[in-house]
């Protein structure tokens, strides 16, 4: 899904030209956009009946000084079936070893019919993976991440060292380090580095409740293993459903974001409020659309 959303915000920031009279259109597009994959993320592509519901109608809401709503604008309506006719340039064969495990995967280009090993995968004698391999188009050694167990064979650690190729001796350009109660996985702490050098650039902090639901998200840049700035949120569930989401940062603006969802779980309403000046800041609203007719957009909590 990520991927995608890469692809999607390319194509919107390359049509964009620098003429002031397309300039509101484009911006227009990246926050529809936007706000379609932020759907996307609170309920998954997969659950979306589109034998019923064929497209979505986005519209962003404007306030006035006193926290009123001023105005709306259409920013989206996307064809829930967008993402079903993506087509990928490359084809994967993945192999399996007598014992079904997955632990190689050849990708072809379809254009050209070149075949090359994409990844490898090494288990140890309890099938738990110790080592994955991916490769470049040349067959050369790209990167390659380690795992590491404790004595309950609980994953703890991962190292992924990059530039095989490239460098003398490999980076290491990543590391992540697990955290449980008990059996229930509880924090992630990831270091990472975009660049070849032997400190950390940016620090990741992902902390779970008991059901696996990511109840806290924190970013931080690093400089000689400080942290000089930061943005996270906070995130809270009723059952399975997201129901508010609040940022923070040291930019010191706090931001309280409240979903509300339809009867069939799909979300029709993300309201953000600025916490330090107590107002408004957003409104989206999502209108699904079932033979030319507006359906679904009762609140159900």
């Amino acid at each position: 899904m990520k991927i995608l959303k890469y692809i999607l915000l390319f194509l919107i920031l390359s049509s964009c030209s620098a003429s002031k009279n397309r300039a509101w259109n484009c911006l227009q597009i990246d926050e529809g956009n936007l706000a379609f994959n932020e759907m996307l993320e609170l309920i998954g592509k997969t659950k979306i009946d589109t034998n019923k519901i064929k497209s979505v109608k986005i519209y962003s809401y404007e306030f006035k000084k006193n926290g009123n709503i001023k105005d709306s604008t259409l920013i989206e309506h996307q064809n829930l079936n967008y993402f079903s006719t993506f087509k990928d340039h490359t084809n994967y064969e993945i192999k399996y070893d007598s014992l079904g495990r997955d632990f190689e995967r050849y990708a072809t280009r379809i254009e050209t019919g070149e075949t090359h090993l994409n990844y490898k995968k090494i288990y140890d004698s309890k099938s738990k993976i110790t080592e994955w391999i991916v490769y470049n188009r040349d067959g050369q050694v790209n990167s390659k991440t380690f795992y590491y167990y404790d004595n309950l064979e609980r994953l703890i650690k991962t190292e992924k060292y990059y530039g095989y190729f490239l460098y003398e001796k490999p980076i290491l350009q990543r590391k992540k380090v697990l955290e449980y109660k008990s059996e229930t996985l509880i924090k992630e702490t990831e270091y990472s580095s975009v660049v070849s050098s032997d400190q950390f650039d940016s620090k990741l902090i992902k902390e779970y409740n008991k059901k696996g639901q990511q109840i806290d998200y924190r970013s931080e840049t690093l400089e000689n293993d400080i942290t000089v700035s930061f943005w996270g949120f906070k995130s809270f569930y009723k059952g399975e459903k997201l129901i508010k989401k609040e940022s923070y940062g040291s930019d010191n603006r706090d931001i309280l974001t409240e979903f509300k969802y339809n009867s069939l779980n799909l979300p029709i309403e993300n309201y953000s409020t600025d916490l330090n000046l107590k107002k408004p800041t957003r409104l989206t609203k999502y209108y699904y659309l079932e033979n030319k007719k507006t359906t679904h957009n009762n609140v159900y909590n």
